[in-house]
């Protein structure tokens, strides 16, 4: 198994990518895409999971699931963060 850490875009998030195999998990996606990818190589990223919902550790999670149908995966006391810009403090930072 390997793990990489990625520095994210701003706010001294990171994102993670866990590789196993063929198949890999990305946590917190907060790195550029292009740069994910690239760490990702050639496995096949199956979960986007989130340690929970505020905006800078899912700043490019809606990208990411659309360009792979990896499953998202966040504890459901935080699920509604990622559909209220309220909660998950985006309206407060743009």
């Amino acid at each position: 198994m390997d793990i990489i850490k990625l520095n994210g875009l701003s706010y001294a998030s990171n994102t993670y990518v866990i590789i196993s195999g063929n198949d890999a998990a990305v946590v917190d996606p907060s790195a550029d895409i292009k740069t994910v990818k690239e760490a990702l190589g050639g496995s096949k990223l199956r979960y986007i999971l989130l340690t929970h919902g505020h905006f800078d550790h899912i700043l490019k999670l809606d990208s990411l699931r659309c360009e792979t149908g990896a499953e998202v995966l966040i504890h459901k006391g935080d699920s509604d963060m990622l559909k209220d810009p309220s909660l998950n403090a985006s309206e407060f930072f743009g």
